[in-house]
């Protein structure tokens, strides 16, 4: 299985809600905070398509400000 590292920039205050969501999804990526705002989502190539997809479409709820 290939690994994968996204980076994403999101609120700061919102980094637990994505955290959460992301481990309740069974652990589809585990989050690492960077610095405030900016998280690395360490996933695999299977799952990589449907963690953007969770990202993006969460967009508001976290203040998804894009990918780095």
């Amino acid at each position: 299985m290939e690994g994968r590292q996204l980076k994403a920039k999101i609120d700061p205050q919102k980094i637990y809600l994505l955290r959460f969501i992301l481990e309740a999804s069974g652990h589809m990526a585990w989050l690492s905070t960077l610095e405030p705002g900016v998280v690395l989502l360490r996933t695999s190539a299977e799952t990589e398509p449907l963690v953007k997809k969770i990202v993006e479409e969460l967009g508001e709820k976290i203040g998804f400000q894009g990918w780095l």
